[in-house]
């Protein structure tokens, strides 16, 4: 990618290692204390892929922090191809697999939020993440009342609906994981899944954009997560809102758009 073709101005951007264990890039344009989105790539990729819509986000007068999930990037160097390489003595263990490295990344953000303020003096923070990094993003929500604000792409709750009903394992040439994945993925969706985590996730501003034809991440996996939290914001229903666009696995310029607006007007 051309990145002077897409975009104009000065920016600034610092690669970094929060602790000794959170490969990052920050990125901003103009001033240093704004507000703050940590973003989450999705599988397989890494914190560079999306730096057209980091920078977008940074038009916007954004910061951002952008960082390798566990296994991904410069945590467990690999590129694409190699992806089945990731789960290679574990085909049938896919969901649990996938499921530890939601749930260790979103155990990070407490100690990434520790470095922005301590480092940054950033306090407005809040999380973007695409399909993998919006399902760490919602669990991260519900781990530190720190994030003000999270918008996810392509994600959700309901652990169990999503690794029975996902595309991405056949995608990606796994063997159908679906007779094991109800007893794989019940033990960990009892504590960890969203879906069962929604009272921990107030007053946090929680925006859902997913697409109508997704077959990776079923839509369902949203609207779910969005009825199990009414509940717990009717005291502020502004916050917590569902959209669903006329696309697949894919984040729509209208959503990023949407999402920008989101995050601006809550932080």
């Amino acid at each position: 990618m051309n990145v002077a073709e897409r975009h104009r101005g000065f920016y600034t951007i610092e690669e970094l290692r929060i602790g000794d264990k959170v490969p990052a890039i920050l990125v901003r344009k103009g001033s240093k204390c704004q507000p703050t989105i940590i973003y989450i790539h999705g599988a397989f990729l890494w914190k560079e892929y999306d730096l057209s819509l980091i920078l977008r986000f940074a038009d916007r007068g954004l910061t951002v922090l952008s960082i390798d999930a566990v296994q991904h990037g410069k945590r467990e160097p690999f590129v694409a191809r190699e992806y089945k390489e990731l789960f290679r003595n574990s085909e049938e263990d896919f969901a649990r697999t996938e499921i530890s490295i939601f749930i260790e990344t979103a155990k990070d953000v407490p100690e990434i939020i520790d470095y922005l303020q301590a480092n940054e003096g950033i306090e407005n923070i809040g999380i973007v993440g695409y399909s993998m990094g919006g399902f760490i993003a919602l669990v991260a929500a519900t781990l530190d009342k720190r994030v003000k604000a999270v918008a996810s792409f392509g994600a959700g709750g309901d652990w169990r609906c999503l690794f029975e009903r996902s595309s991405f394992p056949k995608l990606m040439g796994f063997k159908d994981t679906r007779r094991q994945t109800a007893d794989e993925v019940a033990e960990l969706a009892s504590e960890w899944d969203p879906l069962n985590r929604v009272n921990e996730m107030p007053p946090c501003a929680i925006l859902l954009l997913n697409g109508q034809r997704d077959s990776v991440v079923p839509k369902e996996c949203a609207e779910r997560l969005y009825e199990a939290a009414k509940p717990h914001y009717r005291e502020f229903p502004e916050r917590l809102r569902l959209r669903e666009y006329p696309c697949g696995h894919e984040v729509t310029r209208a959503m990023e758009s949407e999402a920008v607006r989101w995050l601006t007007r809550s932080l």
